[in-house]
């Protein structure tokens, strides 16, 4: 940890990229390994967007009880002491960006501004015409599992019933979809070009809580690597990325970013730096 705070203090840009294990501490359950989402849910049927189209035909209560499911976890959940250490990492001006696998917004209530989502926003709605963002929020989500018994006739097809809990878009008309990556969809290029920018051009990346398993997106600490930068992998099992840190500390997102933060808050590691 004293290496890790001393690396921090003399980075000129430090980026940090997370994936699930960060939000799984905050109550959001994860969608791999053993009790996560997809367990219950298998992603061949509720992971991609035919599926779910597929499944409605058939049992739409089951579709309903995923995303409900889904949009509570994500509306109970708060920032942890991981999501808040980043945060003042940031008013620090030490870390420069987040790059995430997550679709929460527990990175931003935990005060970070410049945050990069490669798989797109659950808060976030996407018109299928036009591309238009609409941001939702909590209050949004909060209505959509009011409203998810809404459905206009028997026949009704998935994205239309989608459709109706979303709404029009304001730009063109169009249908709204949400802003979030399935199965078998490619990644948003703006999103991706912005992590792959910041993963090239960082001199120390915090890797917290990500299986390094999901591709393209594992991609991005090799990509800093490869650039010079020192990998710091924060994470409670050995990874795919384990080989390539400079630096890593095995424990729970939340307890080791909170002693990394007061660490680097000591009148000594000020010094240092």
């Amino acid at each position: 940890m004293d290496q890790v705070v001393r690396g921090l203090l003399r980075a000129k840009k430090a980026v940090a990229f997370t994936g699930a294990g960060i939000s799984a501490e905050s109550g959001i359950p994860t969608f791999r390994g053993e009790g996560g989402v997809w367990d219950k849910y298998p992603p061949s049927r509720f992971g991609n967007l035919l599926g779910l189209s597929w499944e409605w035909l058939v049992n739409p209560g089951r579709v309903k009880d995923f995303i409900k499911d889904v949009l509570e976890a994500f509306l109970q959940a708060q920032p942890n002491p991981a999501h808040l250490a980043l945060g003042r990492l940031e008013a620090l001006r030490i870390l420069k960006s987040v790059i995430t696998q997550n679709i929460d917004n527990l990175h931003e209530k935990g005060g970070c501004h410049k945050v990069i989502k490669i798989h797109g926003s659950l808060d976030r709605a996407r018109c299928s015409r036009c591309g238009a963002l609409r941001l939702m929020g909590d209050q949004g989500l909060r209505e959509i599992v009011q409203n998810l018994e809404m459905r206009k006739g028997r026949r009704v097809g998935f994205l239309k019933w989608l459709g109706y809990l979303l709404g029009e878009c304001e730009s063109c008309g169009g249908r709204m979809r949400p802003d979030i990556v399935f199965f078998y969809e490619a990644l948003p290029m703006d999103a991706w070009s912005q992590a792959m920018a910041e993963a090239q051009s960082c001199d120390l990346m915090l890797v917290i809580g990500t299986s390094g398993i999901v591709y393209p997106a594992a991609q991005i600490p090799f990509l800093a690597k490869r650039a010079g930068a020192e990998i710091v992998e924060i994470n409670q099992d050995v990874s795919p990325l384990s080989r390539i840190a400079t630096y890593r500390i095995e424990g729970p997102a939340g307890e080791t970013m909170g002693k990394l933060f007061s660490l680097l808050e000591s009148k000594n590691f000020r010094e240092w730096g």
